[in-house]
């Protein structure tokens, strides 16, 4: 008779990872206006931070907005979804000035150091007037009110 060899032993192993937390962000004003500005500030920042990542909408390269890094010369770098009307501290806050109805939204904060991710979203809206000036046609009445 052949002997049966067992199977060798398999060992699995998990990988402790960097932890994911949640952040809250503040909104400055709380009800930001059309032509006004408003900070967005992350209030979980590690001190032993890496990376800093604002998002316009959901977190995809196209969306982000501007990246601070932390190097041995930290430098902040301006992505896809950068207007030119924000700016970002080196605590990791973002003020969107000159704000108008697009500018309403989600935001979206990534921020990494060596032991951990921070993350935070938060939705803005922004309020203010609409302002149009239509043209009435001649065939049209006089009398016709455009609501808008």
């Amino acid at each position: 008779a052949t002997p049966t060899l067992a199977p060798p032993p398999v060992f699995c192993f998990v990988l402790a990872g960097a932890q994911t937390l949640l952040t809250n962000i503040t909104v400055e004003p709380e009800n930001p206006v059309d032509g006004g500005s408003v900070r967005l500030t992350p209030t979980s920042v590690p001190e032993n931070t890496n990376t800093c990542r604002w998002y316009r909408g959901e977190e995809s390269p196209q969306n982000i907005i501007l990246e601070y890094f932390t190097h041995a010369s930290p430098s902040f770098q301006w992505r896809d979804a950068y207007t030119g009307r924000e700016d970002m501290d080196f605590k990791c806050s973002i003020e969107i000035k000159e704000l108008k109805g697009i500018d309403s939204g989600t935001y979206m904060v990534t921020i990494v150091s060596a032991d951990q991710t921070v993350k935070g979203k938060v939705d803005i809206v922004v309020s203010g007037t609409f302002q149009a000036s239509f043209i009435c046609p001649a065939f049209l009445s006089p009398a016709l009110t455009w609501i808008i």
